[in-house]
């Protein structure tokens, strides 16, 4: 049953939102049904590291395969070419049981509901991984330290737990995806089956166990949030709770082992591993063939239905054949998944020689995707990088300060300062707004991002004109107060002041006093909805488009931001650029010609840099 809420989180059904730590759960009862299998065959000399193995394959390559297969196929039908292209390596990574590497390497959010069919398989990779070196250990341990067996595999979780807390607190995506920080989560399951824990004898124990045990699991998948630190100690609470279920009716039939022995329950955990490798793929391709306001209750519900049918037949039909050993012997079993796993990989190979097979799409669409690429975020980078250098062959004398926005608008850049004669130095990271007094903890490589830019600054008086670019609103909330990430400075603090406020005034008033020149462009703006995405949408489905964005919108939008220019306005030095007006008239333009003019929902694309903004920025007067 831990598969549920997984299913149901993915799925974005309401009061689930810790549904994912279904994941932490079944990391707990992994451990405890393997190693209570493998601590068996040791004891009794039985114990073969092939059997093992043979075990292994049969139980999660033939449904594995089969689905990366599947996935694959469908992929090539709905899915753009960059997005077929990581699903090609996806795949591989999959195969090889090293997807959590994918995901890491590939800055892939667990969290994000992008175009990702097989990031769930991280967790098999995991699992696997451990599975990989565990058996020889525990073989070991309990051939010569039998009695302290248990300790060793403690202290691994102890480590492993500990390495757990202080990545999650450093904000290092690893301790989500990589084995080190996930060992003591099978492990709890592991020492539960190994460890000399007392037997319980009085059934309130075992009682208050399992039900202490379901209330730990149900509150962590009901206030657990995407935005809780995980895993950490945060994951202590489900696998601590399962570990609270198993022990509790190890020895004596509880209640809540009665819950999970009644028949549908049975069932769901029958299929659960199926259904589990299933449902990702689906609400996946679900979301990519409808829009987000399509999205509803009703074709979820059916994506859900969906995957517990192929789960069923998937069980029926390809998981329960192989693991009959009367059909096929070890030798078999290891040929046939060798095969099997050869043909899926030569398959997604084939995508990636063919690169996302753009061929395979219309000419129109082929045009917009094109469209999307060649943005300048190429520049982003550290100062500690070779920034880029945009504009005439000259000695820089401006530099551009700012986050992906800054980036996306560096087309237009090049051909404004290339006709005025002017070189300017790049400096832009993506969520890095270009602002002084403030800081962003949850984001910390902006800080020294923005602490390195102004010692540039300092050492470079020759760079007079100081142009500011970034996402402006998306640094203010509805209410005018800090967005969450971006606080005041440590040598600033006042509840009520506007983080954002303080920090582009900080920033002005500071450049100005360094005899610089400054430039704010911006904002530019925002459909609120994925421009390239709905336009091929509506080419290849007829899926009709958003409704556009005004003016009026857009000015309501940036209220706080206008209201914060104005204050700024007059300083001498200083001046403002709005852009809003070369796109809406008063509705906003989001495509020229059938081309997009947006790389996203926010940022333009390099037609809308050059059509739009670079004939503004020309008519600035660099020198």
């Amino acid at each position: 049953m831990a598969v549920v809420p997984v299913v149901l989180f993915h799925a974005n059904a309401p009061y689930v939102t810790g549904g994912f730590v279904g994941v932490d759960v079944f990391f707990v009862i992994s451990g405890f049904l393997i190693a209570g299998i493998l601590k068996r065959e040791v004891d009794s000399g039985s114990f073969s590291l092939l059997g093992f193995y043979e075990r292994r394959a049969r139980r999660i390559l033939p449904a594995l395969l089969a689905v990366i297969a599947s996935t694959l196929v469908v992929g090539a039908i709905l899915l753009l070419p960059e997005a077929l292209f990581s699903l090609g390596r996806s795949a591989i990574a999959a195969i090889l049981f090293i997807s959590n590497y994918w995901a890491l390497d590939s800055a892939t959010d667990y969290f994000d509901t992008g175009i990702t069919p097989l990031l769930h398989t991280w967790s098999l990779a995991v699992e696997e991984q451990f599975y990989l070196l565990f058996p020889i250990l525990l073989a070991i341990l309990t051939r010569w330290w039998h009695r302290c067996a248990w300790w060793i595999v403690a202290a691994i979780c102890i480590a492993s737990l500990v390495l757990s807390i202080v990545q999650v607190a450093d904000e290092n995506a690893a301790a989500f995806y990589l084995a080190p920080s996930r060992i003591w989560e099978l492990g709890i399951g592991v020492l539960l089956a190994i460890a000399p824990l007392p037997v319980l004898r009085r059934r309130w124990q075992a009682e208050f166990l399992g039900i202490a045990g379901l209330i730990a699991i149900a509150a962590a998948m009901l206030l657990y949030t995407r935005s809780t630190p995980f895993p950490g100690g945060a994951a202590l609470l489900p696998t601590l709770g399962a570990a609270a279920v198993i022990y509790g009716g190890n020895s004596i039939r509880t209640l809540a082992t009665r819950l999970l022995a009644f028949p549908p329950v049975v069932f769901v955990g029958l299929i659960s591993y199926s259904l589990y490798l299933w449902h990702w793929p689906i609400l996946t391709f679900v979301r990519v063939r409808l829009t987000a306001a399509e999205f509803t209750i009703q074709p979820k519900l059916w994506a859900i239905a969906g995957s517990f049918l192929l789960a069923a037949l998937t069980w029926r039909f390809i998981e329960q054949p192989f693991r009959r050993r009367t059909r096929l012997t070890r030798k078999q079993v290891f040929a046939a998944s060798g095969v099997g796993g050869l043909a899926v990989a030569t398959l997604a190979a084939t995508v990636l020689v063919g690169d996302g097979f753009a061929g395979r799409l219309s000419r129109e669409v082929q045009v917009i995707i094109a469209d999307t690429e060649g943005d300048g975020r190429g520049c982003m980078g550290r100062p500690s990088d070779n920034l880029c250098e945009i504009g005439a062959d000259v000695p820089p004398t401006v530099l551009l300060w700012g986050d992906s926005h800054a980036s996306s608008a560096i087309p237009a850049f090049q051909v404004a300062l290339l006709q005025a004669g002017v070189r300017a130095v790049a400096a832009v990271h993506p969520g890095c707004p270009p602002l002084v007094g403030v800081a962003q903890p949850s984001h910390a490589t902006c800080d020294a991002f923005r602490a390195a830019i102004g010692q540039e600054i300092l050492a470079h008086p020759e760079w007079t004109t100081i142009v500011l670019s970034a996402r402006w609103p998306y640094w203010v909330n509805a209410t005018g107060g800090p967005t969450p990430g971006l606080v005041l400075g440590e040598d600033f603090r006042d509840a009520t002041t506007n983080a954002f406020e303080h920090g582009l005034r900080r920033a002005v008033e500071w450049l100005l006093g360094l005899g610089r020149r400054v430039l704010i462009v911006g904002p530019v703006p925002e459909p609120g909805w994925n421009v390239p995405e709905q336009m091929v949408a509506e080419l290849r489905w007829s899926k009709p488009l958003p409704p556009v964005a005004t003016m009026v919108g857009h000015n309501a939008f940036n209220e706080t931001v206008f209201g914060t220019f104005s204050e700024l306005e007059g300083m001498a030095g200083l001046t403002i650029m709005p852009v809003a007006d070369l796109l809406c008239t008063p509705e906003c333009a989001f495509a020229l010609d059938g081309r997009p003019l947006y790389v996203d929902d926010n940022h333009l694309s390099r037609l809308g840099a050059l059509h739009f903004l670079a004939p503004r920025l020309a008519a600035y007067p660099w020198r």
